[in-house]
């Protein structure tokens, strides 16, 4: 059963995909490759792409990597890539379905705001995190931490690892960290996203 951080943090995330407007903003990832375990993570490329959430979906357009226009969507360009961090990932981390379990919190502070850090695991069988290469996907077991606002149980900040990816899979290791922010969308009106 969840305590009453987690229970009030699903809520929120749950209230907040139905309370924002549609808009659009462009997006700019930075992808890293580190070539050898002990070697340094270096800059691949840049992929920038126009993100348009409507109707609590993303989707995307004017994909490029680096300056270079390409025609496949988001979920089509090679090497690694994410979407979903706009809540959708929340959304599944919260899922009951999902069956993450969270461990007991600990005190930290995220942008100089008080939070309980929250470390958590998603059985792979639960798992939605797809993670394809070229010639492969794979649905893994993954875990991390949750940093939860004290004052209004907003997630700041989503930490996430793949876990045991079977060795043939072309990537060793797989993480994730979104920082959410408040941002004016509206006339006044500000969102964490």
């Amino acid at each position: 059963k969840d305590d009453s951080t987690i229970a009030a943090a699903r809520q929120a995330a749950a209230d907040f995909l139905e309370s924002l407007p549609s808009f659009q903003v462009k997006r700019n990832t930075t992808r890293y490759v580190q070539m050898t375990a002990r070697g340094p993570w270096e800059p691949q490329d840049v992929v920038t792409s126009t993100l348009a959430f409507k109707d609590g979906k993303e989707a995307y357009t004017d994909v490029k990597i680096g300056n270079k226009a390409v025609s496949k969507d988001m979920q089509e360009i090679d090497g690694l890539r994410s979407t979903g961090e706009f809540g959708e990932i929340l959304a599944d981390i919260f899922d009951p379905w999902t069956a993450a379990a969270f461990g007991a919190p600990s005190r930290t502070s995220e942008r100089g705001r008080s939070a309980w850090k929250y470390k958590f695991e998603v059985p792979r069988e639960r798992s939605s995190w797809r993670i394809m290469s070229p010639s492969q996907q794979y649905f893994p077991a993954y875990g991390g931490a949750l940093f939860i606002d004290q004052q209004t149980n907003r997630v700041l900040r989503l930490e996430m690892q793949a876990r045991a990816l079977p060795k043939p899979f072309p990537f060793d290791s797989v993480e994730m960290t979104v920082d959410y922010d408040y941002v004016r969308l509206d006339a006044g009106k500000q969102f964490l996203l």
